[in-house]
């Protein structure tokens, strides 16, 4: 099992090693990824998931590829846990390398404080791992830490409800051919903006500058939500950031 001494020695390595690399005015993520990169999916459009996201948010369509899109959902209680998560997620080995990331919530028309994802492009495939993690989760931080399954992005099971019913008896939600144009007007529009993708194959593992600024941001964010873990893995107690302020205080 991992420790919290475990999640307060490798909080405080990074911090040390990194932190003065931040700048004062500096946005810090509230992301870490680790395996495939989006952009080397199979059969993935020019701009992956910024491309998608786009049509979404121009047109009110789901594109066709987020139809094969699941995610293994895992919600940390504390960002104590979530960064044991982050552990996890930097030394497992899985035989597609899935693309996955910890982040603390701050959007604030969607639920929630802390959380990891693991993504599948296909149920099966989402399915048959979902198990494994949940015991892994399990023996490594806490047997309450709650593990499911989504698909697609929150914003989409929002607008359409019946996108998000993946549970067994539910019949799956197609793409509607409608939806088609927009597809080809989006890619027009992402070829005419000259945006490009990310060469990286893959993200690999092993700790950055970057992970460190987006560890600091979660002591950050769980100083400010009122998570007051966070004073068990360093001595410094961060300021919360106003850019991630939480309209819902911490409840857990």
């Amino acid at each position: 099992m991992i420790t919290d001494e475990d999640a307060k020695q490798l909080t405080n390595t990074l911090l040390n090693q990194y932190i003065q690399q931040t700048q004062p005015d500096e946005v810090l993520p509230n992301q870490i990824y680790r395996g495939v990169s989006a952009y080397s999916w199979k059969n993935q459009h020019k701009g992956a998931c910024h491309r998608h996201k786009h049509m979404f948010n121009k047109y009110n369509a789901i594109p066709g590829y987020c139809f094969n899109c699941f995610k293994i959902t895992i919600q940390p209680d504390n960002v104590i846990q979530l960064i044991k998560l982050m552990m996890i997620f930097n030394q497992i080995e899985l035989r597609d390398d899935n693309t996955r990331k910890c982040f603390t919530e701050c959007r604030d028309n969607i639920a929630g404080t802390y959380g990891g994802l693991i993504y599948c492009m296909d149920l099966q495939d989402a399915l048959g791992l979902k198990d494994d993690i949940a015991e892994i989760v399990k023996a490594e931080i806490s047997s309450d830490i709650t593990v499911g399954l989504k698909r697609g992005c929150t914003e989409y099971n929002i607008a359409y409800p019946s996108y998000a019913q993946v549970e067994h008896g539910h019949t799956l939600m197609c793409y509607r051919q409608e939806w088609k144009p927009f597809e080809e007007m989006t890619d027009n529009e992402f070829q005419a903006s000259g945006a490009s993708g990310d060469n990286r194959a893959t993200i690999p593992r092993g700790y950055t500058a970057n992970d460190a600024k987006a560890l600091l941001s979660w002591l950050m964010y769980a100083a400010t939500i009122g998570d007051t873990s966070y004073l068990k893995l360093t001595d410094n107690q961060p300021l919360p950031p106003l850019s991630n302020i939480r309209r819902t205080a911490f409840s857990r």
